[in-house]
């Protein structure tokens, strides 16, 4: 497998973690091993060792190279305007089917305005088999150190590390014989702590309620060093959704949203009777927390709706992070058109911005 990089001028973290898996058409053991993902590695450009990069760099003035010219509203728009000093963040765009599902092939910076400063295409996954299920692809693009890192090409099944501008290097590795089951291990992200993964993952769904894309198991520490899990967040009735950069985070529970210090003890907690809060995500200041719903509730005990929710009905808008402590973004459907990115800020909680073209929140590049 590739990993490559559309990247703005940011150091690099001091240690990244990748972790690959290939895909085997004719042994149903290896279908767990498609829930990979990749923690990031530490440069543009090829180096030595297992995985090979190559970038596209986001530049004041946007080159053809490292820009593509949308068409519609299918994808995020050129722009050659600069990009230094602006609030940049990274989406996953799909305008390719495979086996009838929608996959992801292009990776875009964009700004607020809707108009991408770099993009570029990869070879999507292909999604396995797994019988009457619907498959449960990884998180194909992380964000660090204001660098968009992404996955094409081939699967393997490794865990590698690297010092920031040194070689990765294996330092896990797993197998299972067909038809065993196994505790598959997902990278999801990482925080100041260390990398974060969920395990057990799953990979196929029937019928499933609302998740988080990609959080498909249990939150887990990840050490550094070895690949091993260290211990989960959250417990068995209070899954973790959402971890923030200093290692704070925040689960839903029942009729409640708990948040929590990196340490494991309680921080805050919001309830109210018969809400079922799903798919909570922790604002940068770690004051509010948005919730399937939608809304913003607080640390001082506010509850705001995003949008025009209606009773028992489906909702309007679907968060997928926060761009700042004041701005939530996710997406709408609006009419015939379906995952329009979407920006909501605190300050006007019942506008929906509508960025002008589709795709999946994946992280912030660059602060305003």
């Amino acid at each position: 497998m590739q990993s490559n990089v559309i990247a703005s001028n940011r150091p690099i973290p001091p240690r990244v973690m990748a972790v690959m898996r290939r895909m085997s058409r004719s042994r149903w053991a290896t279908l767990a091993m498609l829930l990979f993902g990749l923690l990031g590695l530490s440069a543009c450009g090829s180096r030595p060792g297992p995985v090979a990069a190559k970038s596209a760099v986001a530049k004041n003035t946007p080159s053809p190279s490292n820009v593509a010219a949308a068409s519609g509203s299918s994808a995020a728009r050129s722009s050659g305007s600069s990009s230094s000093g602006i609030l940049l963040y990274a989406v996953v765009e799909s305008h390719t089917k495979t086996n009838g599902l929608a996959t992801y092939d292009t990776v875009a910076i964009a700004g607020l305005d809707g108009y991408a400063r770099a993009k570029t295409t990869f070879t999507p996954a292909t999604p396995p088999y797994v019988g009457c299920l619907g498959p449960l692809l990884p998180l194909e693009a992380h964000v660090a150190a204001g660098r968009v890192f992404y996955v094409d090409g081939n699967w393997s099944e490794d865990v590698y590390a690297a010092d920031a501008g040194g070689a990765s290097r294996l330092i896990s590795h797993r197998s299972w014989p067909a038809g065993q089951q196994a505790d598959v291990l997902s990278f999801v992200g990482w925080d100041a702590i260390g990398p974060l993964g969920t395990s057990p993952t799953g990979y196929g769904t029937q019928g499933g309620g609302p998740i988080r894309e990609g959080w498909y198991g249990r939150v887990v520490r990840v050490d550094a060093a070895t690949g091993g899990i260290q211990r989960q967040l959250g417990t068995d009735t209070c899954y973790a959704d959402d971890v923030a950069v200093g290692g704070s985070y925040v689960c839903s529970g029942q009729d409640s949203i708990d948040v929590f210090n990196p340490d494991g003890s309680p921080s805050w907690k919001f309830s109210a009777p018969n809400q079922g809060y799903m798919v909570p995500l922790l604002s940068p200041d770690l004051r509010h927390v948005e919730a399937l719903g939608p809304m913003i509730v607080g640390k001082d005990g506010s509850s705001t709706p995003i949008g025009n929710p209606q009773p028992n009905g489906p909702s309007d808008f679907y968060a997928g992070g926060w761009l700042d402590a004041q701005t939530v973004i996710g997406w709408h459907n609006s009419g015939s058109t379906y995952n329009e990115m979407t920006i909501v800020r605190l300050s006007a909680p019942s506008k929906l911005v509508d960025l002008g073209f589709q795709g999946t929140f994946v992280g912030v590049v660059q602060s305003g």
